[in-house]
């Protein structure tokens, strides 16, 4: 009955709203995306040429302005990119000095150099210039890493070293500083071979899956309570081609404890004291079908935690405190107790939004 109502559920939510709902790939998928294009191993060094001064006064705008990105290789090349830029977030476009960028690439230039029609990019940057906001945005980025281990329906990330250069010829007052791209949504569709839903307002039952239940799991990990189906806040949504499968997505985890950047504080009808505090919202489920989510996460344990204490951009407190972080999440899901108490009789625990 369980499934039955799942899928009459979908089959609303996509069939008699597929026009507006139902993304399908526009792109040939044989051809690289201009994130496959930026990806290597190492972070990428870049240098990126626009007026700040013009960006800043239009951050709460959706103004693109002209910009040049330029990408030096670890072989020696590089490459010039004719790009715009405009700011983007929400809750970042008001606290921080610096809000995140949304990039646009010459759909000409795409063309020329082999790649898919796709033209937009996320990149996440410091908040603010200090040490301390370059690591929470790399504590930011192993996040979206570490859900990387978890499932490959997930964002993936490249890290940047970004060399900021004010066209007006005055201090731009952004440091050189880490950053990060993030994929775009329907590359991740393309490359899982699903389909992005976009438009749609989903009943949270839906969620109740082995997918849902990952996500969740996760996001008790890093201590993320900044997330909500319905309205997709914060989070993607794929259909499986062929099934009533949803596959939820999360992204932006600049409120989870395990990033911990000073303006962000929990939803009040929570009662938790800050963002650190965990607080799981997954649905009830069997006891055996969580137990098996919880020993995907045991088995990714020693990964999880090699990827997190060897990650070589961290200062000496990112390297403490992640650690201990991510420790005491695994201390919980050891324990008996600790999996009954926090996960078991805490499930269906969603505040009223």
């Amino acid at each position: 009955m369980k499934t039955l109502l799942r899928f009459l559920s979908l089959v609303l939510v996509i069939g008699v709203s597929s026009s507006f709902c139902l993304v399908s790939s526009d792109v040939l998928k044989n051809k690289k995306t201009i994130f496959e294009h930026l990806q290597q191993d190492e972070h990428l060094n870049i240098t990126l040429e626009s007026n700040y001064k013009a960006f800043l006064k239009n951050k709460k705008t959706n103004d693109y302005q002209p910009a040049k990105l330029r990408i030096a290789r670890p072989d020696g090349s590089e490459e010039t990119w004719e790009i715009e830029i405009r700011a983007r977030g929400n809750m970042r476009r008001t606290v921080c000095d610096i809000p995140p960028i949304k990039m646009k690439f010459s759909e000409e230039q795409l063309r020329e150099r082999g790649l898919d029609k796709r033209s937009t990019l996320k990149m996440v940057i410091i908040c603010r210039n200090s040490g301390s906001y370059e690591q929470m945005v790399l504590r930011e980025y192993l996040t979206y890493r570490l859900y990387n281990i978890i499932t490959n329906h997930s964002f993936q990330v490249q890290l940047a070293k970004i060399k900021y250069v004010n066209t007006d010829g005055k201090s731009d007052g952004f440091n050189e500083s880490f950053a990060f791209f993030i994929e775009h949504p329907k590359n991740l569709a393309d490359r899982t071979e699903a389909e992005l839903l976009e438009g749609c307002h989903f009943s949270s039952a839906l969620m109740n899956t082995d997918a849902g239940e990952r996500f969740a799991m996760f996001q008790y990990m890093v201590g993320n309570t900044d997330w909500y189906y319905f309205n997709s806040h914060n989070v993607e949504v794929c259909g499986m081609p062929g099934t009533s499968d949803l596959v939820p997505l999360p992204y932006d985890f600049d409120y989870a404890g395990l990033v911990r950047t000073p303006y962000a504080v929990p939803l009040d009808k929570l009662n938790l004291s800050t963002v650190s505090e965990r607080y799981y919202q997954g649905y009830c489920r069997s006891k055996e079908e969580t137990m098996e989510t919880i020993q995907l996460f045991l088995d990714k344990k020693e990964e999880i935690m090699k990827m997190a204490v060897e990650f070589p951009y961290f200062d000496k407190y990112s390297k403490k405190y992640v650690r201990k972080y991510l420790g005491n999440f695994f201390k919980t899901i050891e324990n008996k107790k600790g999996i009954k108490r926090h996960i078991l009789k805490h499930c269906d625990m969603w505040p009223v939004r």
